[in-house]
């Protein structure tokens, strides 16, 4: 009757703990994410008079099609964030996000230290400063993202002393458009080896340029826009060699 007792009493330990690990540690794990989740949506409702974010989840792809919507709506994270003149406090909420894949700052004024923990960021692969001062500090931070493939400096002061110290960086996408950087400057950087897609301005009305890019084997599409709504009247000489997938 002892031994009886004692089986009885190991099947009930061992039936609570498969029990546990079916359906404790799942919950737990779901609790866990649907508590990251909540903060999610709250900071990105928070923000919504400053910007937008764009939210999404990430699923193994072979079970993505196979999990129902509004079970992904308790994994959902920012991803992606638009900001309109952010302060510091804000600016630095989003890029201390370790989900932040892509940060687009319209007018923003801070210091570098901002995008510090972009760094260590292993999904952050895109930035895009428009229309606001961008600093020596700024492009040292930037160019020590391992990860980074895009780089939108629009309507900045960004010059070629600045660009020059992205040349190691594996760019994929470049928009220098309204821009310091003239034509003549772009040379012949490491990027040239993988950017794709490139995007550059004319200078003023009435000055005559050139733009020379000999050996840039993954450029698909070249952008050369007038900087005002008046044509620029000046000759714009260009040198376009060994382009293979320039269509």
């Amino acid at each position: 009757l002892v031994a009886a007792g004692t089986d009885r009493r190991a099947r009930m330990i061992l039936d609570a703990g498969v029990a546990f690990i079916l359906i404790g540690i799942p919950g737990a794990i779901f609790a866990c994410e649907y508590a990251e989740t909540r903060d999610h949506r709250a900071i990105a409702k928070s923000l919504q008079r400053v910007g937008s974010a764009y939210l999404s989840c990430w699923l193994p792809e072979p079970i993505a099609d196979h999990v129902p919507s509004g079970v992904k709506r308790q994994f959902v994270r920012i991803r992606k964030m638009h900001l309109l003149n952010p302060s510091p406090t804000v600016a630095g909420v989003v890029t201390d996000l370790p989900t932040l894949v892509s940060y687009h700052d319209f007018g923003g004024s801070y210091d570098s230290t901002v995008f510090e923990t972009l760094i260590d960021n292993p999904h952050f692969c895109a930035i895009q400063l428009s229309r606001r001062e961008i600093t020596d500090e700024d492009v040292e931070v930037i160019s020590q993202m391992p990860w980074l493939v895009q780089f939108f400096a629009v309507g900045t002061n960004l010059d070629e002393s600045k660009l020059r110290k992205l040349d190691d960086v594996p760019l994929e996408h470049v928009d220098l458009s309204y821009t310091d950087v003239a034509l003549e400057e772009i040379g012949k950087p490491s990027w040239s080896e993988t950017v794709q897609i490139l995007r550059l301005s004319r200078p003023a009305d009435g000055v005559a340029s050139s733009l020379t890019l000999e050996g840039w084997p993954e450029l698909k599409e070249l952008k050369v826009q007038r900087n005002s709504g008046r044509l620029n009247d000046a000759v714009l000489s260009l040198r376009l060699c060994d382009l293979p997938m320039l269509a």
